[in-house]
């Protein structure tokens, strides 16, 4: 905590260094953060196949889709932009002036912002739309689904970035994870499974954070209480042990960037 308080300065400034190329233009940086997943969605929804409307007005594809995308591209940015930081950063790495931790964690929380401004969209529109109620549960799952994903992608983004630090063709490696981690994930498709198939497909936290935000629209099924503690568990465990390599490996990263 002392450390917090003692380069918030500089943590600030590496999250606002994420995110000023972007917003430079305000407005196009607002449109290209929700357009995304937005364009996506659109693109994959229109070749659902026959009853074209009443797949999109009736069963809320393009929502569902929506949700996924922008779950999956705070993921797969968060991933790619952190595990590269510490290679663009060397002069930081080397001098040890600040936290390497905040290196990692600063693009991770722009992206987080991004996913925020899309679920706000979404939330507003989908509201509108169908004219329902806003309830309770809905930001209790939607909070749920975002600290989850977030432990998830932090705990990933640190492993990556370390073993980056060490081994440079890493990128290659984890954008070829990253495409069959949106294979296994079911950002634009609903598994049609049950019992206990479902709870090992659900052991993916990616795939339990869309669906924790699809229950929370009426969507999907609510997870079921396994899920939940499974999926919670996996994704602090997996920040945990992050957080435990990256510790212990920070003290090489001079000697290999």
């Amino acid at each position: 905590m002392k450390a917090l308080l003692e380069y918030k300065d500089f943590f600030w400034l590496s999250i606002l260094r994420e995110l000023r190329p972007k917003y430079r233009i305000p407005l196009l940086g607002f449109v290209w953060t929700f357009g995304q997943p937005l364009l996506s969605s659109l693109v994959v929804s229109s070749f659902v196949g026959p009853r074209l409307v009443e797949r999109l007005v009736r069963d809320n594809y393009f929502f569902f889709c929506w949700l996924g995308l922008s779950f999956w591209f705070f993921f797969s940015h968060s991933i790619n932009t952190a595990s590269v930081s510490l290679s663009q950063r060397v002069k930081l790495v080397k001098s040890s002036l600040v936290p390497r931790f905040y290196i990692i964690l600063a693009p991770i929380l722009a992206c987080l912002a991004e996913l925020l401004v899309n679920l706000s969209l979404i939330f507003i529109l989908f509201h509108s739309i169908k004219g329902t109620s806003i309830n309770a549960h809905s930001f209790i799952a939607i909070s749920l689904a975002l600290i989850q994903v977030f432990f998830f992608a932090t705990g990933l983004s640190l492993l990556v970035a370390a073993l980056n630090a060490h081994f440079q063709d890493m990128k290659y490696v984890t954008s070829f994870f990253l495409q069959i981690g949106f294979l296994l994930s079911p950002v634009i498709y609903e598994p049609n499974i049950s019992s206990w198939k479902a709870q090992i497909f659900y052991l993916n936290p990616i795939a339990f954070s869309m669906k924790l935000s699809r229950w929370a629209f009426g969507i999907q099924l609510p997870p079921t209480l396994t899920e939940c503690f499974i999926g919670l568990g996996i994704s602090s465990t997996c920040l945990l042990l992050g957080a435990l390599f990256f510790h212990y490996q920070e003290k090489t990263f001079a000697e290999f960037l």
